[in-house]
Protein backbone atom coordinates (compact mmCIF):
# COMPACT_ATOMS: atom_id res chain seq x y z
CA UNK A 1 0.00 0.00 0.00
CA UNK A 2 2.85 2.75 0.68
CA UNK A 3 4.37 1.80 -2.89
CA UNK A 4 1.40 2.38 -4.34
CA UNK A 5 0.76 6.05 -2.43
CA UNK A 6 3.87 6.76 -3.42
CA UNK A 7 3.95 5.74 -7.17
CA UNK A 8 0.42 7.88 -7.13
CA UNK A 9 1.97 11.06 -6.00
CA UNK A 10 4.95 10.73 -7.84
CA UNK A 11 2.39 10.65 -11.15
CA UNK A 12 0.47 13.73 -10.08
CA UNK A 13 3.41 16.04 -9.35
CA UNK A 14 4.89 15.09 -13.18
CA UNK A 15 1.51 15.83 -14.10
CA UNK A 16 1.87 19.00 -12.42
CA UNK A 17 5.19 19.86 -13.61
CA UNK A 18 4.56 19.06 -17.30
CA UNK A 19 1.45 21.61 -17.17
CA UNK A 20 3.64 23.85 -15.54
CA UNK A 21 6.00 23.18 -18.61
CA UNK A 22 3.76 23.75 -21.21
CA UNK A 23 1.96 26.72 -20.06
CA UNK A 24 5.45 28.31 -20.16
CA UNK A 25 6.06 27.41 -22.89
CA UNK A 26 3.48 28.35 -24.66
CA UNK A 27 3.42 31.82 -22.63
CA UNK A 28 7.13 31.72 -23.89
CA UNK A 29 5.95 31.24 -27.58
CA UNK A 30 3.91 34.28 -28.06
CA UNK A 31 6.55 36.72 -26.37
CA UNK A 32 9.70 35.81 -28.67
CA UNK A 33 7.97 35.58 -31.96
CA UNK A 34 7.27 39.13 -32.91
CA UNK A 35 6.12 39.94 -36.80
CA UNK A 36 9.32 40.23 -38.98
CA UNK A 37 7.61 40.58 -42.55
CA UNK A 38 10.08 42.77 -44.85
CA UNK A 39 9.32 46.43 -45.35
CA UNK A 40 8.63 46.42 -49.21
CA UNK A 41 11.21 49.47 -51.33
CA UNK A 42 9.24 51.85 -52.81
CA UNK A 43 10.79 53.08 -56.16
CA UNK A 44 10.59 56.57 -57.33
CA UNK A 45 8.95 56.98 -60.88
CA UNK A 46 11.60 58.45 -63.14
CA UNK A 47 10.40 61.63 -64.85
CA UNK A 48 13.96 62.65 -66.67
CA UNK A 49 12.67 62.04 -70.01
CA UNK A 50 10.31 65.37 -69.28
CA UNK A 51 13.01 67.34 -68.62
CA UNK A 52 13.52 69.90 -71.50
CA UNK A 53 10.73 69.00 -73.12
CA UNK A 54 9.19 72.54 -75.35
CA UNK A 55 5.50 73.12 -76.27
CA UNK A 56 4.83 74.79 -79.07
CA UNK A 57 1.11 75.63 -80.97
CA UNK A 58 0.23 74.15 -84.55
CA UNK A 59 -2.68 75.75 -85.09
CA UNK A 60 -4.26 77.86 -85.11
CA UNK A 61 -1.54 80.12 -86.51
CA UNK A 62 -0.77 83.61 -85.60
CA UNK A 63 -2.82 86.36 -87.48
CA UNK A 64 -4.62 83.98 -88.56
CA UNK A 65 -8.54 85.32 -89.89
CA UNK A 66 -11.29 83.11 -88.48
CA UNK A 67 -14.83 83.53 -89.63
CA UNK A 68 -17.60 84.09 -86.98
CA UNK A 69 -19.03 80.92 -85.73
CA UNK A 70 -16.54 78.71 -87.92
CA UNK A 71 -14.97 75.87 -86.48
CA UNK A 72 -11.16 76.02 -85.97
CA UNK A 73 -9.03 73.17 -85.41
CA UNK A 74 -6.53 73.66 -82.17
CA UNK A 75 -3.39 71.15 -82.45
CA UNK A 76 -0.40 71.66 -79.97
CA UNK A 77 2.01 68.89 -79.12
CA UNK A 78 5.25 68.54 -76.78
CA UNK A 79 8.54 67.79 -77.78
CA UNK A 80 11.53 66.01 -76.13
CA UNK A 81 14.94 67.16 -75.71
CA UNK A 82 15.34 65.11 -79.20
CA UNK A 83 12.21 66.85 -81.43
CA UNK A 84 10.13 63.91 -80.69
CA UNK A 85 6.58 64.20 -80.14
CA UNK A 86 5.80 62.72 -76.79
CA UNK A 87 2.17 61.85 -75.43
CA UNK A 88 0.33 64.08 -73.51
CA UNK A 89 -3.17 65.12 -73.15
CA UNK A 90 -3.58 67.63 -70.43
CA UNK A 91 -3.24 70.81 -72.48
CA UNK A 92 -5.06 73.69 -71.67
CA UNK A 93 -6.40 76.00 -73.70
CA UNK A 94 -7.28 80.00 -72.97
CA UNK A 95 -8.03 83.64 -74.79
CA UNK A 96 -7.62 86.71 -73.73
CA UNK A 97 -11.14 87.55 -74.87
CA UNK A 98 -13.35 85.63 -72.64
CA UNK A 99 -11.69 84.09 -69.67
CA UNK A 100 -14.99 81.54 -69.77
CA UNK A 101 -13.52 79.77 -73.01
CA UNK A 102 -11.33 77.02 -71.51
CA UNK A 103 -10.68 73.87 -73.64
CA UNK A 104 -8.43 70.95 -72.73
CA UNK A 105 -6.79 68.63 -75.22
CA UNK A 106 -3.59 68.31 -77.35
CA UNK A 107 -6.28 67.85 -80.69
CA UNK A 108 -9.49 69.27 -81.24
CA UNK A 109 -11.85 71.06 -83.55
CA UNK A 110 -15.23 71.19 -81.40
CA UNK A 111 -15.16 74.76 -80.41
CA UNK A 112 -15.44 78.37 -82.21
CA UNK A 113 -13.68 81.14 -80.56
CA UNK A 114 -15.19 84.36 -79.98
CA UNK A 115 -15.17 87.55 -81.76
CA UNK A 116 -12.43 90.10 -81.51
CA UNK A 117 -8.56 89.90 -82.29
CA UNK A 118 -6.88 88.06 -79.73
CA UNK A 119 -4.00 86.31 -78.37
CA UNK A 120 -4.52 82.73 -77.63
CA UNK A 121 -2.41 80.64 -75.02
CA UNK A 122 -1.65 76.89 -74.32
CA UNK A 123 -0.54 75.71 -71.00
CA UNK A 124 0.70 72.37 -69.82
CA UNK A 125 1.59 71.12 -66.12
CA UNK A 126 4.17 68.14 -67.13
CA UNK A 127 4.47 65.11 -64.79
CA UNK A 128 7.86 66.41 -63.35
CA UNK A 129 6.05 69.62 -62.72
CA UNK A 130 7.85 71.78 -65.18
CA UNK A 131 5.18 74.18 -66.62
CA UNK A 132 4.69 75.23 -70.10
CA UNK A 133 3.38 77.75 -71.68
CA UNK A 134 3.00 79.01 -75.80
CA UNK A 135 0.94 82.01 -76.95
CA UNK A 136 -0.02 83.20 -80.42
CA UNK A 137 -1.02 86.80 -80.91
CA UNK A 138 -3.14 88.48 -83.68
CA UNK A 139 -6.06 86.54 -84.04
CA UNK A 140 -8.83 87.28 -85.13
CA UNK A 141 -12.25 86.06 -85.39
CA UNK A 142 -14.48 88.17 -87.36
CA UNK A 143 -17.47 88.18 -90.22
CA UNK A 144 -16.29 87.35 -93.79
CA UNK A 145 -16.71 90.85 -94.63
CA UNK A 146 -14.94 92.63 -92.13
CA UNK A 147 -11.54 94.73 -92.72
CA UNK A 148 -10.25 97.50 -94.27
CA UNK A 149 -11.01 98.33 -97.53
CA UNK A 150 -9.46 101.34 -99.96
CA UNK A 151 -9.69 102.77 -103.10
CA UNK A 152 -10.79 105.48 -105.02
CA UNK A 153 -13.78 107.98 -104.59
CA UNK A 154 -15.30 109.98 -107.40
CA UNK A 155 -17.10 113.13 -106.89
CA UNK A 156 -19.40 114.74 -109.88
CA UNK A 157 -21.05 117.89 -109.30
CA UNK A 158 -23.80 119.52 -112.25
CA UNK A 159 -24.10 123.04 -111.74
CA UNK A 160 -27.49 124.47 -113.67
CA UNK A 161 -26.77 128.28 -114.29
CA UNK A 162 -29.99 130.86 -114.46
CA UNK A 163 -30.40 130.02 -118.11
CA UNK A 164 -30.65 126.21 -117.82
CA UNK A 165 -26.70 125.62 -119.11
CA UNK A 166 -25.32 123.04 -117.10
CA UNK A 167 -21.80 122.50 -116.27
CA UNK A 168 -19.92 119.63 -115.02
CA UNK A 169 -17.00 119.54 -112.38
CA UNK A 170 -15.43 116.40 -110.94
CA UNK A 171 -12.94 115.41 -108.95
CA UNK A 172 -11.07 112.14 -107.43
CA UNK A 173 -9.40 111.38 -103.83
CA UNK A 174 -8.84 108.06 -102.13
CA UNK A 175 -10.66 106.51 -99.68
CA UNK A 176 -10.09 104.26 -96.86
CA UNK A 177 -13.51 102.46 -95.14
CA UNK A 178 -12.88 99.87 -92.08
CA UNK A 179 -15.83 97.16 -91.20
CA UNK A 180 -16.12 95.87 -87.87
CA UNK A 181 -14.96 92.49 -87.00
CA UNK A 182 -18.85 91.49 -86.49
CA UNK A 183 -19.50 92.98 -89.71
CA UNK A 184 -22.61 95.17 -88.57
CA UNK A 185 -21.25 99.04 -89.31
CA UNK A 186 -18.16 100.49 -91.34
CA UNK A 187 -17.10 103.67 -91.20
CA UNK A 188 -14.03 105.86 -92.93
CA UNK A 189 -13.44 108.97 -95.60
CA UNK A 190 -12.30 110.40 -98.38
CA UNK A 191 -11.49 114.27 -99.59
CA UNK A 192 -10.78 115.93 -102.86
CA UNK A 193 -11.15 119.28 -104.36
CA UNK A 194 -14.10 120.07 -106.31
CA UNK A 195 -14.45 123.50 -108.39
CA UNK A 196 -17.60 125.01 -107.02
CA UNK A 197 -18.49 128.54 -108.48
CA UNK A 198 -15.11 128.78 -109.76
CA UNK A 199 -13.61 128.23 -106.75
CA UNK A 200 -11.61 125.15 -105.03
CA UNK A 201 -13.64 124.16 -102.48
CA UNK A 202 -12.10 121.19 -100.24
CA UNK A 203 -14.67 119.15 -99.77
CA UNK A 204 -14.32 116.19 -97.64
CA UNK A 205 -16.87 113.34 -96.57
CA UNK A 206 -17.33 111.08 -93.79
CA UNK A 207 -19.26 107.87 -93.82
CA UNK A 208 -21.56 105.76 -91.30
CA UNK A 209 -22.35 102.80 -92.81
CA UNK A 210 -25.15 100.52 -92.25
CA UNK A 211 -23.68 96.52 -93.09
CA UNK A 212 -26.46 93.99 -93.96
CA UNK A 213 -24.53 91.59 -95.90
CA UNK A 214 -24.44 92.23 -99.38
CA UNK A 215 -26.61 94.97 -98.78
CA UNK A 216 -25.05 98.78 -97.23
CA UNK A 217 -27.22 101.99 -96.25
CA UNK A 218 -26.47 104.52 -94.40
CA UNK A 219 -24.82 108.02 -94.68
CA UNK A 220 -22.13 110.35 -96.09
CA UNK A 221 -21.72 113.40 -94.13
CA UNK A 222 -20.67 116.32 -96.57
CA UNK A 223 -18.40 119.13 -95.38
CA UNK A 224 -18.74 121.69 -99.12
CA UNK A 225 -16.98 124.33 -97.24
CA UNK A 226 -19.54 126.65 -96.44
CA UNK A 227 -22.23 124.14 -95.60
CA UNK A 228 -22.69 120.57 -94.45
CA UNK A 229 -24.85 117.58 -96.06
CA UNK A 230 -25.79 114.70 -94.77
CA UNK A 231 -26.24 112.14 -98.43
CA UNK A 232 -28.17 109.08 -97.88
CA UNK A 233 -25.47 106.20 -98.70
CA UNK A 234 -26.60 103.08 -100.14
CA UNK A 235 -24.34 100.15 -101.92
CA UNK A 236 -23.14 96.64 -101.78
CA UNK A 237 -20.08 94.51 -100.13
CA UNK A 238 -18.98 91.20 -100.45
CA UNK A 239 -16.13 88.98 -102.27
CA UNK A 240 -13.91 91.44 -101.19
CA UNK A 241 -15.23 94.71 -102.65
CA UNK A 242 -17.09 97.17 -101.49
CA UNK A 243 -19.09 99.95 -103.79
CA UNK A 244 -21.34 102.92 -102.64
CA UNK A 245 -23.58 105.71 -104.05
CA UNK A 246 -24.96 109.01 -102.77
CA UNK A 247 -26.85 111.77 -104.43
CA UNK A 248 -28.06 115.39 -103.55
CA UNK A 249 -28.89 118.38 -104.65
CA UNK A 250 -26.91 121.46 -102.48
CA UNK A 251 -27.25 125.02 -102.89
CA UNK A 252 -30.67 124.69 -104.90
CA UNK A 253 -28.62 124.35 -108.33
CA UNK A 254 -26.00 122.17 -107.87
CA UNK A 255 -26.59 118.04 -108.34
CA UNK A 256 -23.85 116.18 -106.03
CA UNK A 257 -23.17 112.75 -107.33
CA UNK A 258 -20.80 110.40 -105.42
CA UNK A 259 -19.16 107.06 -105.57
CA UNK A 260 -16.79 104.46 -104.72
CA UNK A 261 -15.26 100.88 -105.23
CA UNK A 262 -13.03 99.96 -102.50
CA UNK A 263 -11.32 96.64 -102.41
CA UNK A 264 -10.27 94.85 -99.07
CA UNK A 265 -6.31 95.24 -98.46
CA UNK A 266 -6.72 93.81 -94.97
Amino acid sequence: MLLFHILFACEKQEEIVNDCVETVTDTAIVQTEPSLEPEEEIEEEDFSMWDMADLRILSPLPSQKIAIGEQQEFHAEILNIDGEIMEFEEIIWSTNQNEDWRFTGSQFTDATLPVGEQSIKAEAILPNNNRLVYAIGGVRVQHPDAGTYSGTTTIDATITDWSGNETIVSCAGSAIVEVDLEGTTAVGGTSCVLQLFEQDVDTTYDFQIEVQSPDLGGVAIADLGITQRDFPLTGTIGDGVLAAAWTDTVYGTVLIEGSMVLQRVE
